[in-house]
């Protein structure tokens, strides 16, 4: 228990030097892509139901909810509400509770990041987009 309340001791400079610049980079950074993207895909194959198929992927609609709960997990650090009831061993954890989840979120928004690319190099290849609408059609007929 030691341990984990000397590295605490210095989440505030973890949070302000390392998770809050990664959000905000990667909101800068995937928001014109996305907006450029879903151009993209309109001018290349001229086709606005590509653009629903789109924004109908899981990976999309992950990488929105996991970037909404980056910035309340920020907004969460920054109120930095204090603990109202005491829960005794679980003490320790609820006074970080605000760090565990900017920590935690900004880990899942960098992954939904990395699929969410990956998933725009698939719609950029038209043989890739093809195989994976023919995997997505084939197995929608199965169930």
């Amino acid at each position: 228990m030691e341990y984990i309340t000397k590295f605490y001791i210095n989440y505030p400079d973890i949070v302000r030097v390392a998770m809050i610049p990664m959000i905000i980079a990667i909101l800068a950074i995937a928001l014109p892509l996305l907006i450029q993207t879903i151009s993209r895909i309109e001018d290349k194959y001229n086709s606005t139901k590509l653009i629903v198929v789109f924004k109908k992927e899981s990976i999309y609609k992950s990488f929105w909810i996991i970037l909404f709960l980056s910035i309340l997990s920020f907004i969460c650090w920054v109120l930095q509400l204090p603990r109202i009831v005491d829960f005794g061993v679980f003490n320790g954890v609820l006074d970080n509770s605000a760090f565990l989840f900017i920590t935690t979120s900004t880990i899942f928004l960098i992954i939904a990041t990395l699929r969410l690319f990956g998933l725009i190099l698939t719609y950029y290849q038209t043989e890739k987009l093809l195989n994976r609408l023919t995997r997505k059609y084939k197995k929608s007929i199965k169930t």
